[in-house]
């Protein structure tokens, strides 16, 4: 099992560093999916 954890780890280190090498700028946005659902939600109910 720790092969398998470790191996992963491994390839989304090796993803973000290519995704970061490719790009020139790189964003990160957070976002509150909860809060933007709720909203949806109560209008599509009313």
């Amino acid at each position: 099992m720790t092969t398998l954890i470790c191996t992963r780890n491994d390839f989304l280190f090796k993803q973000a560093h290519a995704l970061c090498d490719a790009g020139d700028m790189v964003f990160r946005e957070d976002i509150n999916y909860r809060t933007i659902t709720k909203g949806m939600q109560e209008r599509h109910f009313n």
